[in-house]
C-alpha cells in the first residue's frame, strides 16, 4: 500500500493528514485549491501509475566530440527489410551516419540548419527539408529523388505512394504514383483550405486516414486508394502549432498548439487536456513555440517547449496518458526524437537544439554525468479547520532506502522559508517509514520533498495540533 496509517492521536485536539498516493501537477489554480495528493509545484519527477513519485531518468552524450557548432536539425531511425538499422541526423550542412564512436557524413553541401524529416518507403529512405532537393538514400548512396517532385517537407508513405507539404505552396499536399515515389505526375495533389493564411505544418498517417495539421485546422485525406482519395475537416478552427509536438501514444494523437495541447481520437475535435497546466503553457515563448518537440515513452506523451525567453526547448511537459497527470521538468533542451531498436532494448535518442550533439534520452540518472535536482511540492493544507491556528508537529515518509538523503521542508502561512528535516537514507532497498519532529505554528501548512540525487516516495503523513481559533 502506498499510504501511512497514523495511530489514534496521543494528545486532544490532534488532526492527522494524508498525502497518497501521491499525484502530478496541478498549477493553474490556488494552491489550497487543488486536490490533496495533488502538487502545486514540481521538477525533474513523475509519478507513477499506483502513486510512487520518481526522479525523471536521465541523458548521456552518444558522440563525446561535438559534431559542429551548429544544432542538431533532425533525427531518424533507418530500418531496413534485412533487419539492418542506421541512426541518421542532419547538423550544419550535413546528414549523418552514426558509426560508432562517430557520425560520418552521408551527404554534404546541404543548407545550413534547416529542419530535416525523414519517412521509409519501400527500403529507401527518404529525406526533405523544404530548401533543397528531395533526397533519396539505399543505405550506401545518397541522390536526388527522380520524377522531378517539387522541394517538399514532411514525407509520409501513405498507401504505397510518397505523400509530402509542397514547401512552395504551403497548403498543398502532393503524392508521387502508386509503388513509384520516382514518379510525381502533376495531376496528383489536393489543396487543403489554400487561402486561410496557414501552412500545412505535419501531415500524419493515423488509422487509415492522413490527417493534416494547419495551425487553424485540423483536416483529413480520407480514402485507400488514388481514385477515392477526399479531403475532410475535422476541426475548422484549431490545429497545431509545433510539427515535432504531433505524436501518437495509443489509439490517440496529442499535439500543440496556442491554446495548450489537444487529444484526438480520430472522432470529432480535438479535446483540450493541458487545463491543470494552464499557467505554464500561456508561458511559453510564442515566438517560438513552433520549436516545440514531444515523442512518447511507455504511455507517456513527453513535450518538451521553449519556456520564458528561451528560444529553444527548454522545459519539459509530460503527461501521462494512462493516470492524466502532468509533469513538469526543467533544463531540458531538446530539438528532436527518433526511437531506435537495439537487440531486446528500445533506445530514445535526442538532438542538442544548440550544438551538435546527439544524447540517449531515458537512461541513468545524470544529465551528462551531472546529478540534477528535483522536488515535489504539495498544496496548501488549512484542514481540518483554516480558521484555526495549529502547532505542526510530526511528519512521516515512507520512501525506497536509497543511496542519498531526501529534505522535507515544512512552510506555514506562506511565509518565510519554513523548516527543513533530512531523510537519512542507508542504501539499504527496503522500503522504509522514518519519522521527523518539527514546530511549525500557523493555519496552513504546505510539504516539500526535494533532493539531488535518485527517489523513490510512496507517500507523506502529518500529525498536527489545533491551538487557537484566530
Amino acid at each position: 500500500m502506498a499510504d501511512i496509517r497514523l495511530n489514534p492521536p496521543e494528545i486532544e485536539n490532534t488532526f492527522p493528514l494524508t498525502i497518497g498516493p501521491l499525484e502530478g501537477l496541478f498549477s493553474n489554480l490556488p494552491a489550497s485549491e487543488i486536490g490533496s495528493n495533488q502538487a502545486q509545484d514540481m521538477s525533474n519527477v513523475i509519478v507513477q501509475p499506483g502513486g510512487i513519485l520518481k526522479t525523471r531518468e536521465g541523458r548521456a552524450k552518444l558522440n563525446s566530440t561535438v559534431i559542429s557548432a551548429y544544432p542538431i536539425t533532425g533525427i531518424y531511425t533507418y530500418y531496413k527489410a534485412a533487419g539492418t538499422k542506421q541512426l541518421i541526423c542532419a547538423c550544419d550542412t550535413n546528414l549523418y551516419k552514426w558509426v560508432s564512436p562517430n557520425w560520418t557524413s552521408i551527404k554534404s553541401g546541404l543548407t545550413t540548419s534547416k529542419d530535416f524529416e525523414f519517412e521509409t518507403i519501400l527500403d529507401y529512405l527518404i529525406m526533405m527539408n523544404g530548401t533543397d532537393a528531395d533526397l533519396k538514400y539505399d543505405g550506401t548512396t545518397v541522390a536526388a529523388i527522380g520524377g522531378s517532385p517539387p522541394v517538399g517537407k514532411y514525407p509520409v508513405e501513405h498507401y504505397s505512394c510518397l505523400f509530402m507539404v509542397e514547401a512552395a505552396d504551403k497548403s498543398k499536399v502532393r503524392f508521387s504514383d502508386v509503388g513509384n515515389f520516382d514518379s510525381w505526375p502533376s495531376t496528383r495533389y489536393f489543396y487543403f483550405t489554400r487561402d486561410d493564411g496557414y501552412d500545412i505544418v505535419r501531415i500524419l498517417k493515423f488509422k487509415g486516414v492522413l490527417l493534416v495539421f494547419k495551425e487553424g485546422s485540423l483536416q483529413a485525406l480520407l480514402g485507400n486508394d488514388t481514385d477515392n482519395f477526399e479531403r475532410y475537416t475535422y476541426d475548422p478552427y484549431k490545429g497545431a502549432v509545433a510539427s515535432r509536438s504531433i505524436v501518437q501514444v495509443g489509439d490517440s494523437v496529442y499535439y500543440l498548439n496556442r491554446y495548450g495541447v489537444d487529444r484526438f481520437n480520430g472522432i470529432g475535435v480535438g479535446e483540450t487536456i493541458s487545463f491543470p497546466i494552464e499557467n505554464l503553457i500561456n508561458g511559453v515563448n510564442g515566438d517560438y513555440i513552433q520549436n516545440s518537440v514531444a515523442w512518447e515513452d511507455q504511455g507517456l506523451y513527453k513535450l518538451i517547449v521553449p519556456y520564458g525567453a528561451s528560444t529553444v526547448p527548454n522545459l519539459g511537459l509530460i503527461y501521462d496518458t494512462r493516470t492524466n497527470l502532468w509533469f513538469r521538468w526543467v533544463d531540458y533542451k531538446l530539438s528532436c526524437v527518433t526511437k531506435y531498436k537495439d537487440s531486446t532494448l528500445v533506445r530514445t535518442y535526442g538532438g542538442d537544439p544548440e550544438t551538435g550533439f546527439v544524447r540517449e534520452l531515458d537512461t541513468g540518472n545524470t544529465d551528462d554525468g551531472s546529478t540534477f535536482s528535483w522536488y515535489w511540492e504539495s498544496k496548501e493544507f488549512g484542514e481540518p479547520d483554516p480558521r484555526w491556528r495549529k502547532l505542526f508537529r510530526y511528519s512521516w515518509v515512507k520512501a525506497k532506502d536509497q543511496s542519498a538523503n531526501i529534505s522535507l521542508n515544512l512552510r506555514a502561512d506562506q511565509s518565510g522559508s519554513g523548516t527543513t528535516s533530512t531523510i537519512t537514507l542507508a542504501n539499504t532497498g527496503a522500503v522504509l517509514v522514518q519519522k521527523l519532529s518539527h514546530s511549525e505554528h500557523g493555519k496552513f501548512i504546505r510539504f516539500k520533498l526535494s533532493g539531488n540525487a535518485p527517489a523513490e516516495i510512496h507517500s507523506l503523513a502529518h500529525e498536527g495540533v489545533l491551538q487557537a481559533k484566530r
